[in-house]
């Protein structure tokens, strides 16, 4: 009798680590897709100058998949009138002091996704992958996927 009850038991948590399991993928997958969006919405915005961008891994890939480039740590070579991106949450990198004092924003996009299962995400207190995110793992939250911060270069 008590190794039936042990059987069912364990049963019923393989199933709900599957679900689990499904649940962080879809959450992964929307987290990833926040970045080939906003990569294509800013491919279809036409603009005579440069895209530079700041951030990395997912976002960097789209991003110059897309035909932008990586913003360098410490730079100040975007001329005036490029574009500046700043994906925000996961672990903001600050822009240079130099080049701060050319730039003015302009406005911030925000991704949100379907699921309230968040992953790296420093607003959710989600640390998927860094503890910089938060104690979890992952979290539920309404907050949004990511922000993405856009300025122009002024001067």
């Amino acid at each position: 009798q008590d190794f039936r009850i042990a059987n069912k038991s364990w049963k019923h948590i393989a199933i709900l680590t599957i679900l689990l399991a499904l649940a962080l993928a879809h959450a992964d997958y929307e987290h990833a897709g926040a970045y080939r969006n906003f990569a294509k919405e800013v491919n279809n915005c036409k603009s005579n100058n440069q895209i530079w961008f700041l951030w990395h891994q997912g976002f960097q890939y789209y991003m110059e998949k897309a035909g932008h480039r990586l913003l360098p740590v410490a730079s100040n070579l975007p001329a005036k009138g490029d574009i500046i991106i700043r994906a925000n949450l996961p672990s903001p990198r600050n822009i240079s002091p130099e080049l701060t004092k050319r730039i003015k924003l302009k406005e911030t996009k925000y991704a949100y996704g379907i699921s309230p299962l968040k992953i790296q995400n420093t607003k959710a207190h989600a640390g998927y992958y860094t503890y910089g995110g938060g104690f979890l793992p992952y979290s539920l939250s309404s907050a949004p996927i990511e922000n993405f911060d856009i300025y122009e270069v002024i001067k």
